[in-house]
């Protein structure tokens, strides 16, 4: 849906590459999310 390789967002997932935020805007609608939730997962 957001047209990366799923590659690609594997590493992002592993911290293993960034995802600039053109492509957290996109995953975040394709989520139906607001694109904050997806940082919420790392708050410490």
């Amino acid at each position: 849906m957001i047209k990366v390789n799923r590659n690609f967002v594997g590493e992002v997932e592993r911290g293993k590459q960034n995802i600039c935020l053109d492509n957290i805007l996109q995953l975040a609608r394709a989520l139906k999310v607001n694109p904050r939730e997806l940082f919420d997962l790392y708050k410490k």
